[in-house]
């Protein structure tokens, strides 16, 4: 929620050069002071969620004995059924999360306002989301093999006749190269998600005047061609 308020932040201040280190304590203060209840509520489904898991993963262990297979089915089936709700409700509170913090509104309203402008943008939102997972894939990828090829052919050079093995030193620089970069990506994946949806929140309020919206760059340029192309006049009104 930090992140996305901080991100929010950004994206929304013309001024670019206003954003810096005081950006994150500002952030936090306005979630701690204004979002908090938003925060408890949709953390608070998912454990509601979870709750019930843990009680069909009991009847299914205690209850679900016997011969009874139709009654394991059905608890199989319960279970898997919950499961998918958990997924759906983390995207949604997810998605939700970014709303509050482009709009201020509550959680109720945040996970609606979400689910309709994923709706209406599912092809531009699957799209970027397909290309950040491979990114981040291959991100995470590089920088372990990079971190621990890189560990373990400077150890060899240097220290090779002083160390009798490097598998498992080169095993826990992996390990450890493995944790900072799911943290680093998993930042990556929440800061191209908000940027996203602050873009097609921008594009949908400033449609009529791209001129307004607070992109900058090629975002900028986008929306300029796009705007431009929508306020083309039609072919009889041209001919008049």
């Amino acid at each position: 929620m930090v992140t996305a308020m901080c991100l929010c932040c950004y994206y929304f201040t013309r001024d670019k050069s206003r954003i810096g280190n005081l950006t994150v304590p500002w952030g936090t203060w306005l979630v701690l002071r204004y979002h908090m209840g938003t925060v408890a509520f949709g953390s608070c489904v998912v454990a509601v969620v979870r709750l019930i898991r843990a009680y069909i993963t009991y009847l299914e262990k205690y209850a679900g004995g016997g011969n009874s297979r139709l009654k394991k089915l059905i608890l199989r089936c319960l279970q898997c059924f919950m499961a998918c709700i958990e997924r759906c409700i983390k995207y949604i509170n997810f998605n939700a999360y970014i709303q509050t913090c482009i709009w201020g509104t509550s959680f109720c309203v945040s996970g609606f306002n979400a689910f309709w402008l994923i709706f209406r943008n599912i092809a531009r939102i699957a799209a970027v989301a397909g290309v950040t997972h491979f990114l981040s894939f291959i991100g995470k990828l590089a920088v372990i093999m990079g971190t621990a090829g890189s560990f373990y052919y400077v150890m060899d050079a240097y220290f090779g006749d002083l160390v009798t093995s490097l598998t498992l030193p080169t095993l826990i620089v992996a390990f450890l190269a493995t944790f900072i970069a799911v943290m680093f990506f998993e930042v990556f994946g929440m800061g191209t998600a908000v940027l996203l949806m602050c873009f097609i929140a921008d594009e949908e309020i400033n449609k009529d005047d791209p001129d307004k919206c607070f992109a900058a760059g090629d975002l900028k340029a986008y929306l300029s061609k796009h705007g431009k192309s929508r306020k083309k006049p039609k072919a009889s009104e041209a001919k008049k």
